[in-house]
This record gives C-alpha cells, sequence and structure tokens, in this order.
C-alpha cells in the first residue's frame, strides 16, 4: 500500500477531501508526518490529489486561452511591423487606412438617410479638414449619389487623389521613408498602451464569473474591441500624419544639405491648393552664431591695460 505523510502544504488536499477525510483521521488519531496505512484514508487522498491535479491543469489550460487571445493580436500587429520594416505594401496599407478612416467618418457623420436640403454639412466639413486638410464639395454631386455610399465613394476617390499628390510633392522615395517612420511610431505607441489595457482588463477579468458569465468568453470579446479600437486609432492618426506631414530642408550656416538629409517636422500645413490653411513657422536651424574674435581674458590674469592689477581688480570688476 502506498503511504502517505501530512505535512501543511496537504491542506488542499483536505479542501478537495471534503471534511470526511479530515474527520477521518482525527477518529483514527492520526498526527500530522504519520505514515497512513488504512486503505480507505489512501484511496480518498488519492482521489484528492486526482482533483488537486485537475484543477491546476484548468488553471494552466486558462492562461493557455488568454495567451492565445494575445498571441492573434501580436500577429497581425507583427506582421504590419514586418511589412512596413521592409518596405513591402507601404502605400497599400496607407490607402487601406484612408478607406477605414473614410467608412467611420461616413458612418459617424452622416445619418442613413440624407436630405440635401436640409443637410448640416459643419461636422463632416470639420471632420474631412482634420484627416485631409480639404474640405469636400458635395454641391457638385448629383441627386443620386446623394446618400451615405455615393458620398463615400466621392470622399475616397478624392482622398486617394489627394495620397498621390502627396507623394509626388515630395517624392516617391522620401515619401515612403516618411510613411514608415510615420506607421512604425504610431503602431508602438498605440501597441504598448494596448498592452497595459489589456493587462488591466485580465487582472480583473475573473469576477466575471459571480456574474454567471465565462470569464475567458467575457475576456475575448473585450479584448476584440479592445483591438479594433486600437486599429482604428492606428488608421486616424497615419491618415492625419500623411496629409499633414511637411518636409524641412535642412540647412546650416547657409550650406545646403543633400537631399536625402531632408529633416521631417509636422503641422497642420496645408495640402497645395486649399485655400484657408496655415503652414506650421519653423525656425531656422543655424545663421545667428557669434563668434568671438578676440582671446578672453582670465580674471586672475595681468590686466591688458598696463596697470600691473589683475583684471578681476581692474577693469574686470566694471
Amino acid at each position: 500500500e502506498s503511504k502517505f505523510y501530512l505535512s501543511l502544504e496537504d491542506n488542499l488536499l483536505r479542501i478537495f477531501g471534503s471534511e470526511r477525510i479530515s474527520g477521518m483521521m482525527d477518529r483514527l488519531g492520526i498526527e500530522e508526518y504519520e505514515p497512513i496505512t488504512h486503505p480507505w484514508i489512501s484511496k480518498a487522498i488519492e482521489n484528492a490529489q486526482k482533483k488537486v491535479e485537475g484543477h491546476n491543469f484548468e488553471i494552466r489550460k486558462n492562461l493557455l486561452d488568454y495567451d492565445n487571445v494575445m498571441n492573434q493580436q501580436r500577429a497581425t500587429v507583427y506582421q504590419i511591423r514586418r511589412e512596413v520594416l521592409e518596405g513591402k505594401n507601404i502605400n497599400d496599407h496607407l490607402i487601406d487606412s484612408v478607406d477605414a478612416v473614410v467608412t467611420e467618418t461616413i458612418d459617424t457623420c452622416l445619418p442613413a438617410k440624407i436630405e440635401r436640403e436640409d443637410f448640416e454639412s459643419a461636422s463632416f466639413d470639420e471632420r474631412c479638414l482634420s484627416l485631409f486638410g480639404w474640405c469636400p464639395d458635395l454641391n457638385q454631386l448629383s441627386q443620386e449619389q446623394w446618400n451615405p455610399e455615393g458620398i463615400g465613394q466621392y470622399l475616397y476617390s478624392e482622398a486617394v487623389k489627394r495620397f498621390e499628390m502627396r507623394e509626388q510633392e515630395i517624392g516617391p522615395e522620401i515619401f515612403q521613408q516618411v510613411a514608415r517612420v510615420l506607421m512604425l511610431s504610431t503602431m508602438d505607441n498605440l501597441w504598448k498602451d494596448h498592452l497595459l489595457a489589456m493587462d488591466h482588463l485580465r487582472e480583473g477579468i475573473g469576477l466575471r464569473g459571480y456574474g454567471q458569465k465565462d470569464p475567458l468568453l467575457e475576456y475575448k470579446r473585450e479584448g476584440l474591441q479592445y483591438f479594433q479600437a486600437m486599429m482604428g486609432r492606428f488608421h486616424v492618426d497615419v491618415t492625419e500624419k500623411i496629409y499633414h506631414v511637411q518636409i524641412q530642408q535642412d540647412e546650416s550656416a547657409g550650406i545646403e544639405m543633400p537631399q536625402e538629409k531632408q529633416s521631417m517636422t509636422m503641422g497642420k500645413g496645408a495640402l497645395p491648393g486649399a485655400p484657408g490653411q496655415r503652414a506650421e513657422a519653423i525656425p531656422p536651424t543655424g545663421g545667428g552664431t557669434v563668434v568671438r574674435k578676440e582671446k578672453k581674458v582670465g580674471r586672475n590674469e595681468p590686466c591688458p591695460c598696463g596697470s600691473g592689477k589683475k583684471y578681476k581688480k581692474c577693469h574686470g570688476s566694471n
């Protein structure tokens, strides 16, 4: 027969073995660390051990299930970062962001049924100006286009045209470099905040069980909402930056830097042809340095006037 030795760690066995085992041990007078040879108690403790192992297995299984939720999100983010780092499909990602932002703008700023005469375009124009630096002229649309789908198609096509204008204005090569920096920095910042939010969600998700809800299902559902919100914020931030970024040539002391040494500055500058917008002023980086031509006299050196006194006690005291 197997022999079991009780210790303080066996309290968990008593929990899963119910009070029946504890009562039997008390009646038989079994002390702590005393060998147990009774077959009934041995069998009861064996069953309790199986319950403990099953409980620990469920804990590990749940941990893996929770990790799988993050692994799926992590795979999506890392794929985007890898393609951007390698310079692949950058324009495709940017156009996808424009498409997502246009769809979100139409859904939030336009009603399901639009009356041309009663339509208030203030919020819609403000949203477009913030995203694309341009207000669409909806008056040129036909009556058949006055619906969310028609306005969305018009807004998307115009946004893509202005995207291509930005690329030609900046230069395709520099545009790719700028887009890569913007996308990576934006994604990294949002991803760090998302990881922190998911950690907070996971810490308290177990309490959902008291409300007769499966904590794992709740974690998957809310984790997906968090991730979708993060990606939506990514599309909006990248779109705003790519349409408003300004490239300032770096000049120092009147020397023109090579084209590849241009620096990137962010501002709410206007696109070409967008009236009423003011580009961000960028201070000069050089040309204002004062050069001393005479040697500086130390305070303990003889005064240059020839008085024989130290400079600090002569002209240096003024």
